[in-house]
């Protein structure tokens, strides 16, 4: 394994906005392969999409769905990609559970908690929204332009409830307001408002590097975190990395970011092989 790992996020970044195509950046997902850099998809995206999703990709390092509400490992991971038998960590005693072969640490409560807090306040708010669970796997086809099968895998939400927003931002601030006073947190993404827990990216991407330090026995410092997004739900995962690539939106403007992160002058996986390719490069990697 090398010394770098690459957190990212997945639609609008490392898929295609429009047709959540990767194709521009495969040539440089191949090399980072070869050259046994992980990719750790870094998503809103589910458990279930991510399944699926990453043997497209050929990848099969760890990710973090949902925004941040848990990081998922292969339960062969680290014996088989880390090399390793003698730093296999006890899971357990993580506070992780295994489900459908991964290892998975939480860092929210159950979907079904949220609903419920939704469907407290929702007569405050008639006609401003509809919630996955409402919309169906029609509704998240039409809000998404997913396909049924990847509109069925969406839809198996395990920690949170994203929200279409069709009011106005300022019944939208007050629906904030209301859901974050019974306990939940609001995150804005770049199609949907997502109610979960107080988690974010940066916070189980931190868990992950810590795990990987645990694993590979590397020092403090000894590894570097490159992070690429492109909406607002990404700026916790920015700001905890060592080099933050805003990738560039064609729907909306670069998220603010502190540090000094840089924005890629392509869209989508265009912009992302092209932020990739050139740290590479930079950095000596052949």
């Amino acid at each position: 394994m090398n010394s770098v790992i690459i957190f990212t996020d997945m639609d609008g970044t490392l898929l295609d906005h429009h047709n959540y195509s990767f194709k521009p950046a495969v040539n440089v997902l191949q090399r980072l392969d070869t050259l046994g850099i992980p990719v750790i998809p870094t998503t809103s995206k589910t458990f279930a999409e991510l399944k699926v999703l990453r043997e497209s990709l050929n990848n099969h390092h760890p990710f973090i769905v949902e925004n941040g509400a848990a990081v998922c490992i292969p339960s062969d991971y680290v014996k088989t990609l880390c090399n390793t038998t003698s730093h296999v960590p006890d899971y357990q005693a993580l506070g992780m559970y295994e489900y459908e072969g991964f290892w998975v640490k939480p860092f929210a409560k159950p979907r079904k908690h949220w609903q419920g807090l939704i469907g407290y306040v929702k007569d405050k708010f008639p006609d401003c929204f509809i919630t996955y669970q409402e919309a169906g796997i029609d509704g998240i086809m039409a809000m998404t332009g997913l396909s049924r099968a990847e509109a069925e895998q969406s839809s198996k939400r395990l920690f949170g409830e994203p929200i279409k927003w069709v009011g106005s931002a300022k019944a939208q601030e007050t629906f904030i307001e209301s859901m974050e006073s019974l306990g939940a947190h609001v995150l804005k993404g770049g199609r949907f408002l997502h109610v979960s827990d107080y988690c974010d990216k940066g916070k189980a991407l931190l868990w992950l590097k810590t795990f990987y330090h645990s694993v590979w026995q590397k020092q403090e410092g000894a590894l570097t975190t490159i992070g690429l997004g492109d909406s607002h739900n990404d700026i916790a995962m920015l700001e905890a990395v060592e080099k933050a690539i805003i990738v560039r939106s064609p729907i909306h403007e670069p998220p603010s970011v502190n540090g000094n992160p840089t924005t890629t002058a392509e869209f989508g996986p265009s912009g992302w092989a092209q932020a990739i390719g050139e740290y590479l490069d930079e950095n000596g990697y052949v």
